[in-house]
């Protein structure tokens, strides 16, 4: 949701950047919008995903602790979809005015979640919906970006990436001996692991200049990202 919001911002970026700089200038900020998608979701999902039970024990009480594995799959399958950037895709085949490519890619993608909820909903009831759901997003991320990359010369930004799931891995395990059996324990979690977080993204020396420069002019809160990082 939070994507799909900010695609409001993304697909004029996009445009515009199109208009003034070409294909060459619409894939650096592919790359740079990509990167911050990197750097909120992955986190975001791996603290989720190791926290699942407090979290929804803590909001929705004992009865609904059989739905932890729901947001567990949910946030697996979800870190796949953050690897082909979400949303990203499919703004970036806007703003290249294929727009036919995209309704072509969600209809194929729209019956393939029936067709996939009804092998497989029968027989694992919530969990098949919820896989079903996950793997044809992750299908239409996925198809989104193959037809993006196949317009736009991107260069995959593998090493931020692994500087990420890296900063994010070292932040789980300096948080995990903290007790979270309450929403206290999580929030209490969470703060640790933020601070871990950018600090082992500061000792990895994530961002360059660039990377600064982008993040500066996106957002206040990205500008002190740019600057703490």
């Amino acid at each position: 949701n939070l994507l799909a919001g900010w695609s409001s911002v993304i697909l004029p970026s996009l445009s515009e950047v199109r208009s003034r700089y070409g294909l060459s200038g619409m894939g650096e900020a592919f790359v740079s919008l990509g990167k911050v998608i990197i750097l909120f979701l992955i986190p975001t999902l791996l603290f989720m995903g190791c926290y699942a039970r407090p979290l929804v024990v803590g909001i929705f009480g004992n009865k609904f602790a059989g739905s932890v594995i729901l947001l567990q799959v949910y946030c697996v399958l979800q870190l796949l979809s953050v690897l082909v950037f979400p949303h990203l895709g499919v703004n970036s085949l806007y703003a290249l005015n294929k727009e036919k490519t995209v309704l072509k890619i969600r209809f194929v993608a729209g019956i393939l979640n029936v067709l996939l909820i009804v092998l497989l909903a029968p027989a694992w009831r919530a969990l098949g919906v919820m896989l079903a759901s996950c793997l044809v997003v992750f299908f239409q991320t996925f198809t989104e970006f193959v037809f993006a990359c196949r317009n736009i010369p991107i260069r995959y930004p593998a090493v931020f990436l692994f500087k990420v799931v890296l900063a994010g891995t070292i932040a789980l395990l300096g948080t995990v001996l903290i007790p979270a059996s309450s929403l206290a324990g999580v929030v209490l979690a969470a703060a640790a692991f933020i601070l871990l977080f950018l600090a082992s993204l500061r000792y990895f020396r994530l961002l360059h200049k660039d990377d600064r420069d982008f993040l500066l002019k996106v957002h206040p809160f990205f500008a002190f990202l740019a600057r703490v990082l």
